[in-house]
């Protein structure tokens, strides 16, 4: 009885550490897009769609940089409503440059609430490459 107990405890024991290990071990993709163009963001989101359908439990996660004259495009709201809903569905998190919206004269309270705004895109973007997201620029 004591050695049936034992080696049960023994096996339960080595499924859980040995899970763990193999959890730890799991690859996870993360991935970044810079866009100067409102346009490009349907496509992104299409391209980010199928990466979380392919990668699966191993999509970590996927964001769209928005920098350049066409951040004021952002605060139209009829352009943008179909492309936040196609985003939030494709888990994508999507971020606009600071340095932008002041140089074009757009207000943070003007763009959509679904947009994270960081100081500078470009430094935003290489400090994500350096903790190895895979990135894109168009």
């Amino acid at each position: 009885m004591k050695t049936t107990f034992l080696k049960t405890l023994l096996v339960l024991f080595t499924v859980v550490i040995g899970g763990n290990l193999n959890a730890q071990d799991k690859k996870v993709n993360h991935y970044a897009v810079m866009t100067t163009k409102i346009q490009q963001l349907k496509p992104i989101t299409l391209a980010a769609a199928s990466l979380l359908e392919e990668d699966g439990d191993s999509f970590g996660s996927f964001s769209t940089i928005v920098y350049g004259k066409e951040v004021e495009g952002l605060t139209d709201k009829k352009i943008m409503k179909p492309y936040l809903k196609e985003a939030k569905k494709a888990k994508v998190s999507l971020v606009v440059c600071k340095m932008a919206l002041d140089h074009y004269k757009v207000s943070v309270k003007d763009i959509p609430k679904e947009f994270k705004v960081v100081p500078n895109a470009f430094t935003h973007y290489l400090q994500l490459q350096k903790k190895g997201v895979m990135g894109l620029s168009l």
